[in-house]
């Protein structure tokens, strides 16, 4: 009864005149593309799942719940802004699947649907209670992914370069829908913090948080990192059945950490590690990473060209002497593998007083929306925004 109080309240708030909002002009927006905001959350905004009625999920850790946002009158914007789950904390990675909502916890995955069409779930299933992962830690993110038939999830590093292989962390698992069957799928990653599915294919990708303090022992300290602020890369991975990516050993094409280089093993597991299949900037925080593949009568979908590509969405960086990243992007894809990489969103403006670019939001996750619109989750003003290609008129 609490949880229906509270949506009808939220709703009641949300609906009191939305629509697209102009967003602050000094983000920066490739020429072509407008930005509008469609919503704002009171909560953080993070992942974020699109319903097949077109309904948007978006998850909010800090507060434990899911919400449901409906654009009923057409206009773009979310003016019907519900809780759909509550008291789950840390919610995290979202999927829709048959029907169904699925959604993490930091050691838990719950399933739950709408049957009414009010916004708030009324049927929720816990499929892998607490106990049957690793929780909480430095990395206590869970993504979510579902794909034949199988339940992906990833398990990232306690700390930053912890030796963890003996553990369940560090690794992606698998299990079958009704969260039996529990398998390694690979392991070596840091923070990969969402799996997708290239369309067309049965191939996992993700983006891995590169580690921090590359140059510490060399005897760098905050603000003097020349090393640091240049490495690692972060990374884009395509994750396969029993491969392994190198954390916390290796970096970037093969590059061992110079905390184990003195390992009588290391050139083993630098022979053993698969690299990257793109390289990012270091410390940009990838969040997530998504395919851009409209639908066929999409209204608002963006050239062909753009179709087979990639949309990252960059948290920003936390370990450089500079703010970077804050942004989202495009990677460009040829024959199934990326070959370059261009801004779409920035969120990093003018200097401010201490000489740091000023930050203007800071993306969490990219989704496709039934029209062709990219839509961006952003959890430092706790908004959605939504790319589209411009108006010829404007």
């Amino acid at each position: 009864m609490l949880q229906r109080l509270f949506a009808w309240i939220t709703l009641a708030a949300s609906l009191a005149g939305a629509q697209p909002a102009t967003p602050d002009p000094r983000i920066g927006v490739r020429e072509g593309f407008e930005l509008e905001i469609v919503a704002q959350l009171d909560g953080r905004a993070r992942f974020m799942a699109v319903g097949d009625d077109g309904t948007l999920y978006v998850s909010d850790p800090d507060r434990g719940v899911v919400r449901s946002l409906k654009d009923r009158d057409g206009d773009g914007a979310y003016e019907d802004i519900r809780t759909f789950v509550e008291d789950y904390p840390r919610a995290h990675g979202l999927a829709v699947h048959d029907g169904w909502v699925w959604f993490t916890q930091t050691g838990a995955i719950h399933r739950a649907r709408d049957t009414d069409d009010d916004g708030v779930a009324d049927d929720v299933v816990t499929v892998i209670p607490s106990g049957q992962l690793p929780a909480s830690g430095g990395h206590w993110w869970r993504s979510i992914c579902i794909h034949n038939g199988l339940m992906y999830t990833s398990i990232g590093d306690s700390g930053n370069i912890t030796d963890e292989r003996d553990t369940e962390r560090q690794k992606i698992w698998t299990f079958s829908l009704q969260g039996r069957g529990k398998r390694e799928f690979c392991s070596g990653i840091r923070n990969t913090e969402k799996l997708v599915v290239r369309p067309g294919t049965d191939e996992i990708w993700g983006m891995d948080h590169g580690s921090d303090w590359f140059g510490r022992t060399l005897g760098e300290t905050r603000g003097t990192q020349p090393i640091t602020d240049l490495n690692p890369p972060d990374e884009m991975n395509r994750y396969e059945r029993g491969r392994f990516y190198g954390h916390p050993f290796i970096v970037g094409d093969k590059l061992p950490r110079y905390e184990y280089m003195d390992r009588d093993d290391i050139v083993r597991l630098a022979d053993r590690t698969v690299p990257p299949m793109w390289k990012t900037g270091a410390h940009w925080a990838p969040n997530a990473m998504c395919f851009y593949a409209p639908n066929d009568d999409a209204e608002g979908a963006f050239p062909d060209a753009y179709t087979g590509d990639a949309f990252v969405a960059y948290h920003g960086s936390w370990n450089r002497s500079r703010r970077s990243g804050y942004q989202v992007t495009r990677v460009l894809f040829e024959d199934g593998e990326p070959y370059g990489e261009l801004p779409m969103v920035e969120f990093l403006g003018p200097d401010d007083a201490r000489g740091q670019p000023t930050i203007l939001g800071r993306p969490v996750d990219v989704a496709v929306d039934r029209d062709g619109t990219l839509l961006i989750s952003e959890d430092g003003e706790n908004r959605i925004y939504r790319l589209r290609p411009a108006d010829d008129d404007t």
